[in-house]
């Protein structure tokens, strides 16, 4: 599983190309139904996509490498030195620089939380205004489809579900327009418009940090306007219909209902004194489908491509596994062992560490020690600290498994076969992750890993 950081940055970013998508192609298309669908699985597959692992490319870098030696900065300002036969070379310096300092994880976690929780509490805010609103208004009517409500304050006629809400100054207007109104919200309440709305609000408390979730909001809002308005202008008048929105617009609304008259009275209008030209529109609509087709396609490329892109030296000597320089044993491997305690000698200890810890370099690549199945990882997640550890199946060997525990992110998929030395994730900054834990299990049983790394 990939840090959700990153994977929330990816969905917010397909989001915004559906979106441009939708604005370029089908927006000034009159097939309202059809966009709202389009919309809300645009939002669903933003957020699938990013999931998906299929390996429409295997990067291999070390295979352009050839016989240069080559740089490889890291985000965290570390070098590694890579050979001209394409193997890490025995030290890793670090470059000077203040932003190895900081821990910028766990800073974009604490700002990714606090913007979340503020856009939480808006929302809790709107719903909770509502609930107070619904108690103080007077309930006029009660069926099947909706509860109208009559309201003593300012506001809009709105929709939120099957409730309807209506102000005094609408019991003023001409019982024709009063119809128009009525059955202008109850088409919301039919569609259950509502729950797109709070489709899109939840999906904006994730990606709060996108400025451009706030236009495709609105859009969304709009379009259940555009869909409403198709369907009255059917068996009304398109100019009568638009005079009552310009007549009872300018009054306060909630941002999560669908309102008669909203900030969209421009566009909407405007909509509805277009001429008809089904035929354009339709070629418009056909062609269309193909290149959203591939759009899919290049976004699923792009996005698994960035996923499996790094340096995956797939074979590095068996001398270099883990360099004693390096990767240094602050544990052995401990079968049992019985201590005295030193302030009471009648006191005794039976002490076991069946694996061997190493401290390594921050940042440092941990490698596979023989030939095998990546068969688990684990990911734990502690105050935006990752914790992998990652199983191997060495079939070659019997039943032998090594088991690696202790690092910060992985470079393999479950089910790739690694080779021994190719680098199958790599340690944190050794002040966050003290030691990496090397376990070997033969025939379920832990023995000591010591021989099968380099002394």
């Amino acid at each position: 599983m990939k840090n959700f950081l990153i994977y929330a940055i990816e969905a917010s970013l397909i989001i915004n190309i559906f979106h441009l998508f939708y604005k370029a192609v089908y927006y000034k298309l009159t097939y309202f139904v059809w966009n709202r669908y389009f919309l809300q699985t645009s939002i669903v597959v933003a957020f699938i996509l990013p999931l998906l692992n299929l390996s429409f490319f295997d990067i291999d870098l070390p295979t352009l490498i050839e016989k240069k030696s080559i740089l490889q900065i890291t985000a965290e300002g570390l070098v590694y030195k890579i050979a001209p036969d394409g193997r890490f070379a025995d030290t890793v310096d670090y470059v000077i620089n203040m932003f190895r300092f900081i821990n910028w994880k766990i800073i974009f976690t604490l700002i990714y939380l606090y913007g979340a929780i503020r856009f939480t509490i808006a929302l809790a805010e709107n719903l909770f205004s509502l609930k107070k609103l619904r108690q103080k208004s007077k309930l006029i009517e009660n069926n099947n489809l909706y509860k109208l409500f009559l309201s003593e304050q300012n506001t809009a006629c709105f929709s939120f579900f099957n409730y309807i809400f209506i102000n005094k100054s609408y019991t003023n207007l001409p019982e024709i327009e009063q119809q128009q109104i009525l059955e202008h919200e109850k088409l919301h309440c039919q569609q259950k418009h509502s729950f797109d709305i709070l489709m899109i609000e939840i999906v904006s408390i994730f990606l709060w940090f996108n400025p451009w979730i706030t236009k495709l909001k609105n859009d969304i809002k709009e379009n259940h306007e555009f869909i409403v308005d198709n369907i009255l202008t059917r068996t009304m008048s398109s100019y009568n219909y638009s005079n009552l929105i310009m007549k009872t617009a300018g009054k306060k609304v909630f941002s999560i209902v669908n309102a008669f008259a909203n900030s969209q009275i421009y566009s909407r209008i405007k909509l509805l004194s277009l001429p008809v030209k089904e035929k354009i529109r339709k070629f418009r609509f056909v062609a269309a489908q193909p290149v959203l087709i591939m759009l899919v396609i290049c976004i699923l490329l792009i996005t698994n491509t960035l996923n499996n892109f790094g340096i995956k030296p797939d074979i590095i000597p068996n001398e270099f596994v883990f360099a004693a320089d390096d990767y240094k044993i602050v544990t052995n491997y401990i079968d049992e062992l019985i201590v005295e305690d030193p302030d009471n000698l009648d006191i005794k200890y039976k002490i076991s560490h069946k694996k061997i810890s190493f401290q390594t370099p921050s940042y440092a690549p941990i490698f596979a020690v023989a030939d095998g199945t990546i068969k688990n990882i684990q990911i734990k997640g502690n105050w935006g600290l990752n914790e992998v550890e990652i199983t191997i199946l060495h079939q070659k060997h019997g039943n032998l498994i090594s088991i690696y525990q202790g690092l910060e992110k992985e470079n393999v998929k479950l089910e790739q076969h690694v080779k021994r030395s190719q680098i199958i994730g790599y340690a944190g900054d050794n002040r966050l992750y003290e030691v990496m834990n090397l376990q070997i299990l033969k025939d379920d049983k832990p023995v000591d890993p010591y021989i099968y790394i380099d002394k």
